[in-house]
């Protein structure tokens, strides 16, 4: 028989929360069991020397109690947060960014305006977007959560950056509120902190949002809420993971190649 040349695996992940009510434990817990069983029974481990390109992720339309609240949003950065650390995923591409599936649309498909998926996309987009490498922040001591019997982080963080310049994203998704010290990441230019009540129905973007902004080397990270930081050229040390040579992040469109070191 002949051989099949291939560049890379596809894969696409929906995570149902069963709950029947609202419950963003329950939703963000399923985001982190689910997304990494699902990657785990496909085996792609079988075939090490191939890339996985994640070109569909998102939560699942079973559930519309959750769909286009603040709760999707920390929900679709939760999932990031599992494929991210897959050394064989090159690729994430949250789905979609329009479309008539008003579940899972980025932008409205009658007036464009932003929705829950939107807003996770641009978070990603903003921290990353012309930089070529990124690492994952290890925090001490670590924090983790369980929720019927599922273990997940509280609170996790990524940075992004180039020769010159570099970005932090870190997202709260419990209800402990944090002071973080990040002045060990680099000179601290600015930073924007996101929130909203999880069962706030995002239909107008960021609008739908609270934003505080700073330039301390503490951060106020409010119970579910997102920061993005902007450093100037980074001087700091602290404790990575190192997990891959590079993953494709999109939309990048400076640079769409970062570089995991």
């Amino acid at each position: 028989s002949q051989g099949i040349n291939y560049d890379a695996l596809s894969f696409h992940v929906y995570p149902l929360p069963v709950s029947s009510t609202f419950n963003v434990k329950n939703a963000l817990s399923i985001a982190y069991k689910t997304t990494g069983q699902r990657y785990s029974i496909s085996h792609f481990t079988n075939v090490p020397s191939k890339e996985v390109w994640v070109t569909e992720y998102n939560m699942s339309t079973g559930n519309t109690g959750l769909t286009n609240s603040w709760s999707q949003s920390l929900f679709i950065l939760s999932m990031m947060d599992t494929l991210i650390q897959e050394s064989q995923v090159t690729m994430l591409l949250p789905w979609a960014y329009s479309g008539q599936n008003v579940d899972l649309q980025s932008l409205d498909y009658n007036n464009f305006s932003m929705k829950s998926t939107g807003v996770a996309v641009k978070l990603i987009n903003d921290v990353s977007r012309g930089l070529d490498s990124c690492r994952k922040i290890n925090f001490a001591p670590v924090q983790y959560q369980s929720y019927n019997g599922i273990n997940y982080p509280k609170i996790f963080g990524y940075k992004f950056y180039n020769s010159m310049t570099s970005k932090a994203l870190f997202v709260n998704i419990s209800s402990t509120n944090y002071n973080l010290d990040i002045s060990s990441l680099g000179n601290i230019l600015s930073y924007k902190v996101y929130t909203a009540d999880t069962a706030q129905i995002i239909s107008n973007g960021f609008q739908n949002l609270t934003v505080t902004s700073g330039n301390s080397s503490t951060i106020n990270m409010q119970p579910y809420s997102v920061a993005v930081v902007d450093f100037s050229l980074t001087l700091g040390v602290i404790n990575f993971l190192n997990d891959k040579l590079y993953i494709d992040i999109y939309p990048n469109p400076v640079d769409n190649l970062l570089s995991l070191k």
